[in-house]
């Protein structure tokens, strides 16, 4: 019973000082306003992921150049793993993938190989961006189809302001 009493009192303080009501209901608005024209017209970039082709062979090639038809990736050949460890050390790439040499005989007689991806653990993103692209490369390169497929439908919202959809939600979160 005291807590709705003084919830009561709290509203109607709240109502009579203009300023305070001002700044409840202004500073949620002003931040999402800012925070929603910063965001706005934000693209994702492409991976650059490195490739270390130990194989040295033609579908290790192929392979490769099936790595870069994904446009969300961007392929840099690097010679030696070493350069690559190098690189990813010095914050020059974020990721690179190793090609074993045994990577043609693998497919050739249909064992499995082992991919090596190593990435910038400061990243925790990176992972689960790449490992789900090489991993539909690596199907689609081998020919392999699996029975379901999930299509994804985007839709627009239907209301006429964008910023609706920030300011209803960022209020709510805000107020509490």
């Amino acid at each position: 019973m005291k807590f709705w009493e003084i919830g009561k009192r709290n509203l109607k303080e709240l109502y009579r000082d203009p300023i305070a009501l001002g700044f409840l209901l202004g500073m949620p608005i002003a931040f999402i306003l800012i925070f929603g024209l910063a965001a706005r017209g934000q693209t994702v970039e492409p991976i650059i992921l490195g490739v270390v082709n130990n194989d040295q062979n033609e579908l290790s090639q192929a392979f490769i150049d099936s790595l870069g038809d994904a446009s969300v990736l961007e392929i840099q050949i690097i010679d030696r793993t070493s350069q690559a460890e190098e690189a990813l050390t010095n914050g020059e790439l974020p990721s690179y993938l190793i090609i074993p040499d045994s990577f043609s005989r693998a497919m050739k007689t249909g064992q499995s190989t082992n991919l090596i991806l190593a990435y910038d653990e400061a990243n925790l993103m990176l992972p689960q961006r790449l490992i789900p692209v090489i991993r539909e490369v690596s199907l689609r390169f081998l020919n392999i189809t699996i029975p379901i497929n999930i299509e994804t439908i985007q839709k627009e919202s239907q209301i006429a302001s964008p910023f609706i959809n920030w300011f209803i939600p960022g209020m709510a979160i805000y107020g509490l």
